[in-house]
C-alpha cells in the first residue's frame, strides 16, 4: 500500500510539472519538429515527431563530478542552473551550466526509514532523505522533490532565488 502511495504521488507531481509549463514550451522542449495543423479549427497544433539518425555519442563526454548515487538531473527553464538529485549523496547540487561548477549543495539530515529489497522481496532499514526527482515550479523559485523512503513528495525549504 506504501508502494502505491509513493507511486501516485509521483505521478500526480508528474503531472503537476507537465501542466505549470506552458503548452507552447513544453512543445518546444519535448519536441524538435514543426508543428502541424491539428485535424479539426480552432485546436492547438500537433507536433510532427522527426527521426534522429544522426545521433552521436561523444565518446570524450564531460563529466561533472557530483555526490554519490546521482539519480537525476534537472534544468532551470533558461538552462543556465542544472540540478543533481544525488539518492545516497542525501543532497541535491545547484551547477552553473556556464562555468560547470557546484555553487550551492543542499543537504538532507538522515532520519531512519524503511527501504525494500526487491531482490528478497522484503522491507529493509533505510534512510528517508534520498533525492530521486524533481520539478522547478512558480517561475523556478520552487523546487519539489521526491523522496525515496520517505512515503510522498516533500517540498525542502530550498530558496532558489538569488539572496
Amino acid at each position: 500500500m506504501k508502494r502505491l502511495l509513493f507511486y501516485i504521488g509521483v505521478l500526480l507531481l508528474f503531472i503537476r510539472c507537465q501542466t505549470a509549463a506552458s503548452t507552447e514550451n513544453a512543445v518546444t522542449a519535448l519536441v524538435a519538429g514543426d508543428a502541424v495543423p491539428a485535424s479539426s479549427p480552432g485546436k492547438d497544433t500537433i507536433p510532427a515527431l522527426r527521426s534522429y539518425t544522426s545521433l552521436e555519442y561523444n565518446k570524450k563526454p564531460e563529466l561533472l563530478r557530483a555526490a554519490p548515487g546521482t539519480k537525476s538531473v534537472l534544468f532551470n527553464a533558461d538552462g543556465s542552473k542544472l540540478y543533481a538529485m544525488n539518492l545516497e549523496g542525501l543532497s541535491i547540487y545547484e551547477f552553473d551550466r556556464a562555468s560547470r561548477k557546484v555553487i550551492r549543495q543542499f543537504r538532507f539530515k538522515p532520519t531512519k526509514g524503511t527501504g525494500w529489497d526487491y531482490e528478497k522481496d522484503t522491507t529493509i532499514p533505510s534512510i528517508q532523505e534520498k533525492p530521486v526527482e524533481a520539478c522547478l515550479s512558480h517561475h523556478d523559485k520552487i523546487l519539489w522533490v521526491s523522496l525515496h523512503n520517505a512515503e510522498g513528495i516533500v517540498r525542502p525549504k530550498i530558496h532558489l532565488m538569488c539572496p
